[in-house]
């Protein structure tokens, strides 16, 4: 897991990237997103776009309420989440089924067997090297020849 400044930093961008300005109108649009499937019942005091308390002076009761506003925020995340990866899970099966029965469309080529003892072992050189270079060039490849690696990106 990250930092708590890294956290709150992301949570910070996140939430700058909404185009809802206040929590009422944050939560009038996911519902109509979900259009009627789910609501989210978020006390009027705190989508009041007025509230400014401090948590430390709320009292107990109007804080219970508030994190129960926020956990049940991070739950409906958690499962928009969730809905979005299964999506795009379901989505790469369905390429995936889509590129084997493409796949499918290509003839068939049979090798030939028959060789004779003779250019078996003229091909030995051939294919020593070509077994020397093999693995680094499809290691090249996946880095798409960054001299760096793939792993420079994280």
């Amino acid at each position: 897991m990250g930092s708590k400044e890294f956290l709150r930093g992301d949570l910070v961008d996140r939430i700058g990237r909404q185009p809802q300005d206040n929590l009422k109108d944050f939560v009038a649009a996911k519902e109509a997103e979900w259009m009627g499937q789910r609501t989210l019942p978020i006390a009027d005091i705190f989508t009041d776009p007025a509230f400014q308390t401090k948590l430390k002076d709320l009292p107990y009761a109007d804080f219970k309420e508030f994190k129960n506003a926020i956990d049940l925020l991070v739950k409906a995340g958690r499962d928009e989440k969730k809905i979005y990866s299964e999506g795009a899970a379901a989505d790469r099966a369905q390429t995936i089924a889509e590129m084997r029965t493409k796949l499918k469309t290509f003839p068939q080529q049979l090798l030939p067997d028959e060789r004779n003892w003779l250019q078996e072992k003229a091909q030995q050189p051939k294919k020593f090297v070509a077994g020397l270079t093999a693995i680094p060039t499809i290691l090249r490849r996946w880095e798409r020849y960054d001299p760096r690696g793939s792993s420079a990106d994280t």
